[in-house]
C-alpha cells in the first residue's frame, strides 16, 4: 500500500503505472488506493507503519 501510495500520489504515477511495483492485479491496486483515500483505517495503517519503519 505504501509503495502505491507513494507511486500514485509522490511520483504522478497513474494506477496502473503503480500496479507494475507491486504483486498485486490493477484491479486491487485501483481497489486499495480508492480506501485508502475514503479513509479505511487498515489501509492507512499499512501506510504509517512503513513512514514509522523508513523516517
Amino acid at each position: 500500500m505504501w509503495t502505491i501510495k507513494t507511486c500514485v500520489r509522490e511520483q504522478g504515477m497513474s494506477p496502473n503505472q503503480a500496479a507494475e511495483y507491486v504483486p498485486y492485479s490493477h484491479t486491487t491496486v485501483y481497489d486499495w488506493l480508492d480506501a485508502y483515500e475514503s479513509g479505511d483505517p487498515e489501509k492507512r495503517e499499512w501506510v504509517e507503519t512503513v513512514d514509522r519503519v523508513i523516517g
